[in-house]
């Protein structure tokens, strides 16, 4: 899994907060996308480069007709104002109607950037509009859950391989998702005892359901004592980098 992804998955939990407000923006080779986030809801977006641009998202989701877009585009024009507020402006939509077409294309463009070989990904904090609540909005945390879910699935992501004996804990982020994972993941969660099991344990507990443990420590929500070890340290512990560690300790334990 790359660098860039873990980063992204850091940003998006870190920001699923209530106050939290500010720009997600992410870079491909060919275009930049950024995403407006508040209390993590996708509010926003814009997108530089080739794209699907919002009033072709508004015609191909059948909110106006190619007639009431050139319409708008002229209005727009004579007047020097966006082509949006065109469109409110000769009633051919309403502000809620906008509203909610821009929450589906910010979730859409989250999704579609996730999948793609992006180069970069950075937070710009912003301040709060204070707005209370985002009512059809999507939270970018569970989107990126299902992604991991697909692409766990899918084999793109592969299961981390844990030593047998290594020690696995939930983490107080778990308490937070539990109910979100439960509907994202079938069958049974393997999750350890507040005190931590050995993944062997785990492993003759749930059997192969254990394979979904890449998920849970991808996202934060479970740690092992090895990524403990390396933070009592002040290692800057990366999630690609846990697979290497453990192959060191286990080499270690083997020559002793």
């Amino acid at each position: 899994m790359s660098t860039h992804l873990q980063k992204l998955i850091d940003i998006l939990f870190d920001c699923d907060r209530k106050g939290v407000a500010g720009n997600l923006i992410i870079s491909t080779q060919l275009n930049v996308v950024s995403l407006y986030l508040e209390d993590g809801f996708l509010v926003n977006s814009s997108l530089k480069g080739p794209g699907q641009t919002f009033l072709d998202f508004l015609l191909s989701t059948g909110r106006i007709t190619k007639q009431g877009l050139e319409q708008s585009m002229t209005v727009a024009k004579e007047e020097n104002i966006a082509p949006w507020v065109a469109l409110l402006r000769t009633g051919l939509m309403n502000e809620d109607i906008l509203t909610q077409a821009r929450y589906q294309l910010a979730a859409q463009r989250l999704t579609l950037f996730i999948g793609t070989d992006f180069i970069d990904v950075g937070f710009e904090r912003l301040e709060h509009s204070g707005t209370p609540g985002h009512s059809g909005a999507q939270r970018a945390v569970l989107l990126m859950l299902e992604f991991l879910r697909i692409a766990h699935a899918s084999g793109r992501i592969e299961s981390f391989k844990v030593p047998p004996y290594a020690v696995v804990r939930p983490t107080d982020r778990l308490k937070t998702y539990i109910e979100s994972l439960r509907s994202i993941i079938p069958g049974r969660l393997p999750l350890p005892m507040v005190g931590g099991e050995t993944y062997e344990s785990l492993r003759a507990k749930y059997g192969p359901a254990t394979d979904v443990l890449g998920i849970l420590l991808l996202t934060g929500m479970l740690k092992t004592e090895i990524e403990e070890i390396a933070a009592a340290g002040k290692t800057d512990v990366r999630i690609e980098r846990l697979g290497r560690l453990i192959r060191n300790l286990v080499l270690l334990n083997a020559r002793q």
